[in-house]
């Protein structure tokens, strides 16, 4: 890991600049106001391809206007990029963001930024989406859940928005359309509110739900839900760390008819440390036997 500047203050600029051609990832912390030092350090290593770049709470990089500039033209051939953010640094995180750029990636956890604005890093995405939507927490938080929203398309472009807000999850429609989705892995307690804002998702394939609250689990309620015509793999998915969780057949298979999947027969079920009980004949009905 770097912090600050390799040159001191009084560095004599003419006798020659370090570099390092060989250096193709870079862990970096920014501290205080010294923008520049950051800036002073992408030059010495004209070949990363990786960057973790981690602000500091006493740092102002905002004040630093006039080095955003040449941090975007430094980062430009930079593939994968994860910057752990706090509350001055998004003029640093757009100077950084390209629709190109392979990986970009934004953790929340130590800030208050706008963060409905930065979820436009998913426009970036194209076809064949894998989207992930998932419960956390963020240190110190007891009560209010977080949530680490995760992207990856058919060719391989990543975007990652780490320990926003709920809010923030309802702007992802903005940028995100449904139609490019191939794969969603949502927390069932979005499954309603996230995901019936649109009606339908006509080229998801795979649906995973988790369930992360066990006492407080139950299925959506009829009509609430989107239709997946295209569904083929349904996944509920419980944690190891949880308790096994007993959902009745009945309820399932009324959840199962609820996404109108073309055909009305679901390929595949998978049950991950979730038991159903009773007759199993109502979800036979609607679940490949094969």
């Amino acid at each position: 890991m770097v912090s600050g500047s390799p040159y001191t203050d009084d560095y004599d600029y003419d006798s020659g600049r370090l570099v390092f051609p060989s250096v193709t990832r870079l862990v970096y912390r920014l501290f205080r106001s010294n923008l520049s030092a950051f800036v002073h350090t992408l030059e010495m290593c004209p070949n990363i391809q990786i960057l973790d770049l981690r602000g500091h709470t006493t740092m102002d990089a905002e004040a630093a206007s006039r080095d955003y500039g040449r941090l975007a033209e430094l980062a430009v051939n930079v593939t994968h990029i994860h910057i752990h953010a706090v509350d001055n640094m998004h003029r640093t995180i757009v100077a950084l963001h390209t629709p190109h750029r392979r990986t970009f990636i934004v953790d929340l956890t130590w800030c208050q930024l706008p963060e409905g604005t930065l979820c436009s890093i998913f426009s970036d995405l194209r076809q064949g989406v894998r989207l992930s939507i998932s419960c956390s927490r963020r240190p110190g938080t007891t009560h209010f859940p977080y949530w680490d929203i995760d992207g990856t398309d058919c060719q391989g472009m990543h975007r990652g928005l780490y320990q926003c807000r709920e809010d923030t999850v309802q702007t992802l429609w903005n940028y995100l359309s449904p139609l490019s989705l191939s794969e969603i892995s949502i927390d069932v307690a979005l499954l309603g509110g996230v995901l019936g804002t649109h009606s339908v998702y006509p080229g998801v394939h795979e649906l995973t739900i988790s369930i992360t609250d066990i006492d407080a689990f139950a299925f959506p309620e009829t009509g609430s839900t989107p239709h997946f015509p295209d569904l083929r793999l349904l996944r509920l998915a419980v944690a190891k760390s949880l308790s096994m969780l007993f959902i009745s057949a009945s309820s399932l298979a009324s959840f199962i008819s609820d996404l109108r999947i073309d055909g009305g027969v679901l390929a595949e079920l998978v049950l991950e440390n979730v038991t159903m009980e009773g007759g199993i004949a109502e979800v036979a009905a609607v679940v490949d036997e094969h």
